[in-house]
């Protein structure tokens, strides 16, 4: 029998054309989230890309947004795979499995602060 292999690893590609300077990058050692924060065409932005796990999305989630506090004076843009929804009625297929209520209110916290 062969082990079970799990991975997970993020990345954020800029193109070189791009006339972006990267200030501040800050990353997890399980390649969960990485977080560039740079100027482009004279304005601060944060660049986040992250892959939630499978299970305790709303502590992770929790802790993405304590970390983009520290970036207040920036537009985010924040991509990945939340693994989470809004509304599971809305953002499941035809089998909606019950809702994580915290994990929701978690991923809603994080769209209202930095959405």
């Amino acid at each position: 029998m062969e082990p079970k292999i799990a991975s997970k690893g993020v990345c954020i590609l800029i193109s070189k054309k791009t006339k972006f300077k990267a200030l501040d990058v800050n990353r997890d050692k399980e390649g969960r989230w990485l977080i560039v924060s740079g100027e482009m065409l004279n304005q601060k932005i944060t660049l986040v890309n992250l892959y939630a796990p499978n299970a305790a999305q709303a502590n992770f989630l929790t802790s993405i947004n304590i970390l983009l506090a520290k970036y207040t004076d920036t537009l985010h843009i924040i991509g990945g795979d939340f693994n989470s929804v809004c509304n599971a009625s809305l953002d499941r297929s035809s089998h909606p499995l019950p809702a994580d209520k915290a994990s929701s209110r978690a991923f809603a916290e994080l769209l209202d602060t930095h959405g």
